[in-house]
């Protein structure tokens, strides 16, 4: 209920610039998202409360809304912040043209995402939220795996390759997944 969630368009913003956590830094990530989701969602199953579930589903339609990329099947990086657009109510939100997307496609965020998105079908009973986690798996070892050398970093859309291999949370987060 507090400022670093946005009650307007759904999501969490990545920090807060004042330490009692009211002011908000405005950039949304893939991996802080991912994560608060599985959070709300499992909170949601032990206290049953609509609360969690209401925050968990705003957290779901922000991601698609705003951070899928439906073509590829994967979650984009990150949303811009900018503090001048957030303030805005939502109907002047939409009027505007929508803050830049980093298009970047991250294995370890994608993997938590789609951690996030297998619960979220279970939890909430959506079906197609599995459907897309499959989508997100099979892009991450379509364009980032590679025999022999593991998950790759990124995915750039702008180059159509993969880069830095090796990172052990990029292994670590896929393999979870997957499981």
């Amino acid at each position: 209920t507090g400022g670093m969630y946005d009650h307007e368009m759904g999501g969490f913003f990545r920090y807060s610039t004042t330490a009692d956590w009211t002011v908000p830094h405005f950039e949304k990530l893939c991996e802080d998202n991912s994560r608060l989701l599985r959070l709300y969602l499992q909170a949601y199953q032990v206290f049953g409360k609509d609360l969690y579930r209401e925050t968990a589903e705003k957290t779901v339609g922000y991601m698609n809304d705003t951070l899928w990329d439906e073509t590829e099947g994967y979650f984009c990086g990150s949303q811009d912040a900018d503090e001048q657009y957030y303030d805005l109510p939502k109907e002047e939100r939409l009027k505007r043209p929508a803050l830049f997307v980093d298009r970047t496609a991250y294995a370890n965020y994608n993997a938590a995402a789609a951690m996030a998105y297998y619960e979220a079908a279970v939890i909430l009973k959506k079906p197609a939220y599995r459907r897309q986690a499959d989508r997100v798996l099979n892009f991450l070892w379509s364009n980032l795996h590679e025999d022999g050398m593991g998950m790759f970093h990124y995915w750039d859309p702008d180059d159509g390759r993969r880069h830095v291999p090796g990172l052990l949370a990029d292994q670590v987060w896929t393999a979870w997944a997957l499981l």
